[in-house]
């Protein structure tokens, strides 16, 4: 073959309804500039995708690039097993086959919900959250909202704990951290995950959508204010010991 046409040769995931842009590159092999049309082979993953663009010309040891665009049916019910999908290209001065590359799909669940949870007010210990649920199928979802953080040193509250979601709208639910701040010490990272999960599957179901962020808990004291404090201290105490009579031993004397 003139031309070298390689597709990634990872699975992709399409969603029902939803477009899918797969990158593929095409290099020229021969010592001649040369014209090509690309198509999709005559299968079922490749009714729902064409070439783009759909033509191209390429000079002797060139390489570019070109999408396959997926655009799947809305009603197509999920479907887990690998399907094959070809691209081809043919020369449009010379006729015939120039190149052929291959690769591999799956069909997995419509999106049906979104979280995304963003960071509200807060102070030195309680941190507020706006966790937005936007429902993108057609009908209502209710849903269970469970909410987790690690490490498990600090206390969430997710208000309400319950809350139902109409098609094609937004909902915001309140998420509220109560932190425990050390004395002293490095800085503490924690992260926080609300997870949707609708009311009618068992908790072992996998859920709708998960929304996290990553935060920092700083210490009360920094390292050398922590230093100057137990020097205080130490200088507190020896003074106090001395005040009640007490005297270090010192070398020599008895």
């Amino acid at each position: 073959m003139d031309v070298e046409i390689s597709v990634p040769q990872t699975p992709v995931t399409l969603i029902p309804g939803a477009e899918t842009r797969v990158p593929v590159d095409v290099c020229n092999r021969s010592d001649t500039a040369i014209s090509l049309r690309f198509s999709m082979a005559a299968n079922r993953a490749g009714a729902w995708a064409y070439p783009e663009p759909p033509v191209m010309e390429l000079t002797p040891g060139d390489r570019a690039g070109i999408h396959v665009v997926f655009r799947p049916p809305a009603d197509l019910p999920p479907a887990p097993t690998l399907q094959p999908f070809a691209v081809q290209a043919v020369n449009l001065g010379a006729g015939g086959a120039a190149g052929r590359g291959t690769g591999l799909v799956t069909v997995g669940a419509p999106e049906r919900l979104t979280a995304t949870l963003i960071r509200d007010t807060g102070n030195h210990r309680i941190e507020g959250y706006e966790l937005a649920l936007t429902n993108l199928g057609g009908d209502e979802l209710h849903l269970i909202i469970g909410s987790y953080i690690t490490p498990a040193l600090h206390q969430l509250v997710v208000t309400p704990a319950a809350v139902d979601v109409p098609a094609g709208q937004t909902v915001a639910v309140r998420v509220r951290l109560r932190r425990r701040t050390p004395l002293i010490g490095p800085p503490a990272r924690y992260t926080i995950s609300v997870s949707c999960r609708e009311v009618a599957t068992a908790e072992s179901a996998p859920p709708l959508a998960v929304g996290s962020v990553n935060g920092t808990v700083a210490p009360l004291l920094r390292p050398r204010a922590a230093a100057v404090l137990a020097v205080l201290v130490l200088a507190a105490v020896l003074a106090a010991a001395l005040g009640w009579g007490w005297q270090p031993p010192l070398p020599g004397l008895r």
